[in-house]
């Protein structure tokens, strides 16, 4: 055994372990979008730093088997195996295994195959040329998500204030029904104009109504004047596209909008815009948590709202409710997490629009 493969093998014992150590720490479940990808990414830059240096420390123990097509074969094997091994060491503590980790290691592991032969002195300048290439096409290729995900935060950062707008195809990736992605489509024709309902004004008058002995369903139903400037807000860009949701299966389905711009400060209210098209009407709940919310109905702000039959209606949420809303401290809202609109249980045949998420001062 020589100098040189004693410290490639050296080297590549190292690489093997720190690799191991960097990707066995997956990101949490609460994690961003950001730190996801990036740790996706990840994994496909450490295992190529794995692939190189094991790749350049068996180039010479396999030569008589082949050389870089035994190295390429070795390599590979113990790349998949350190791959699955992290992702066991991940699950044992608490993550998921993710077989989508196991393939960007692979990919990684290969990405470093090519620049181990691509650096070797015997390989052929035009080889040279096209193994650099397929070191770039790979890194590339596993970059996209990453940059997907960045482009969607700076269009997300532009739309500010606007929350959500189902005209910006950018916009729904942060947005789940049932875990999947959301439906678009065009809001019915027919639709009556409810106005704006002041949610706040309304438990407000609701509250002070009971105190009198007076059943808050007498209550006017549109507590904010449509004509108010307050109520006027923007929603989508062409007035008619809107996100489908149809709440027929799962405990609380709805529409769930994961991240979005998360400083609300200096804010009077939320303005959720949203479409009855049936012929009954649907009573819905609204919540919105912070970063720091510790998954109690106590630490987050909950409210119901009720869509009349073949009507549209925006709901204003005051920002100062939300605020004051857990039970034992201030929501943070310079750190908004979640904002959800749902139904208590399965509605079969029912189902609701949402047109817009917007603040207002």
């Amino acid at each position: 055994m020589t100098p040189t493969f004693r410290r490639d093998a050296t080297l590549a014992a190292l690489v093997i372990l720190a690799v191991s150590a960097i990707v066995s720490f997956a990101p949490p479940p609460d994690a961003s979008r950001f730190n996801g990808q990036a740790h996706d990414f990840g994994h496909v830059l450490v295992f190529g730093v794995l692939g190189l240096a094991l790749a350049r420390s068996l180039r010479g123990l396999a030569a008589p088997l082949g050389r870089w097509t035994s190295v390429t074969v070795l390599t590979l094997l113990v790349g998949g195996i350190a791959g699955i091994g992290t992702e066991y060491v991940q699950k044992l503590s608490g993550s998921v295994l993710s077989w989508g980790d196991v393939g960007r290691d692979l990919l990684g592991t290969a990405i470093g195959i090519c620049a181990a032969i691509a650096l070797d002195a015997g390989t052929t300048s035009r080889l040279r040329r096209l193994l650099w290439l397929a070191v770039a096409l790979g890194l590339v290729a596993a970059a996209i998500p990453l940059t997907r995900t960045v482009l969607d935060y700076q269009a997300r950062a532009a739309r500010f204030p606007v929350i959500l707008d189902p005209g910006a195809p950018r916009g729904l990736a942060f947005l789940t029904s049932f875990g999947e992605r959301v439906a678009t489509g065009p809001l019915p024709a027919g639709l009556a104009d409810g106005g704006t309902l002041d949610v706040g004004e309304r438990e407000r008058r609701a509250r002070a109504a009971r105190e009198r002995g007076v059943d808050p369903a007498t209550l006017p139903p549109a507590l904010l004047d449509p004509a108010d400037p307050r109520a006027r807000v923007a929603t989508n860009r062409d007035g008619h596209a809107a996100i489908v949701i149809k709440p027929e299966r799962g405990p609380w389905p709805g529409l769930t909008l994961e991240e979005p711009a998360p400083d609300w400060r200096g804010f009077r209210a939320l303005v959720v815009d949203l479409a009855n098209p049936t012929d009954a009407p649907l009573t819905l709940w609204f919540r919105v948590n912070d970063e720091a919310h510790d998954n109690r109905y106590e630490d987050r702000y909950d409210t119901w709202l009720e869509l009349p039959p073949r009507t549209r209606r925006r709901f204003a949420f005051p920002v100062a409710d939300m605020q004051a809303a857990p039970d034992d401290r201030e929501m943070r809202m310079d750190q908004i997490e979640k904002v959800i609109v749902f139904h208590s249980g399965p509605a079969p045949g029912k189902r609701f629009y949402v047109l817009g998420m917007t603040l207002v001062r």
